[in-house]
């Protein structure tokens, strides 16, 4: 036991250093400036619809994660109904932290084109997503490994696959289709129902 933690314990501390660095960049983000006061108001709606929205979603999600959570409970076993909360928890982390960063660099990177100019403003935006996508990577990291670290044995590893189909679940629909997946003949359910779904989604009332 002593030399599995020996071995595998530095997979969730690089797990926590990522998200140090993703926090250094976030304060580093928050102290560049913010615009005039008329640039400063427009963000601040924005983050406020962002929020919204976020805490609609989970919302939403609460409710879907404590019912597949009761099921495995019930039909596999309750540790892996952990494994399942916990990578839930750690994907709304990182949404959270995700949008906090998006809604605070648009504003800062409108206003580094307009004094700096375009390149002070790529490195400003590329910041703001940088904390989303170090806040993933590291989560992933923490949460798989601490898992691993507790049910990491063969009779009990089977755990772990609650924890790893809640992230990709979670995924925005931009990053979900980025995934690469097996080449196939027959087109997926949702490429056929994908079109029908856009028309209704996009309709107006007459």
């Amino acid at each position: 036991m002593n030399q599995t933690w020996m071995t595998y314990f530095p997979i969730p501390l690089a797990g926590l250093i990522g998200l140090a660095v993703a926090m250094v960049i976030f304060l580093t983000l928050k102290r560049l400036p913010a615009g005039t006061e008329l640039m400063r108001g427009i963000s601040d709606q924005i983050q406020l619809g962002a929020m919204t929205y976020l805490k609609r979603q989970y919302l939403t999600l609460f409710f879907f994660v404590t019912i597949v959570a009761v099921l495995l409970g019930f039909f596999l076993t309750w540790n892996t109904s952990f494994a399942f909360v916990s990578g839930a928890l750690c994907s709304a982390l990182a949404g959270f932290l995700g949008m906090k960063a998006a809604t605070s660099a648009n504003v800062r990177t409108t206003q580094a084109a307009k004094e700096e100019g375009q390149g002070k403003a790529l490195l400003t935006a590329f910041n703001g997503g940088a904390v989303m996508g170090v806040s993933v990577a590291s989560l992933g990291l923490i949460g798989l490994g601490v898992l691993f670290l507790i049910y990491g044995k063969p009779e009990t590893a089977s755990v772990i696959n609650g924890w790893a189909p809640v992230p990709s679940r979670c995924l925005p629909e931009w990053e979900a289709e980025s995934i690469p997946r097996p080449p196939t003949s027959a087109p997926t359910w949702w490429e056929r129902w994908r079109p029908i779904y856009r028309r209704m989604t996009l309709a107006t009332p007459e």
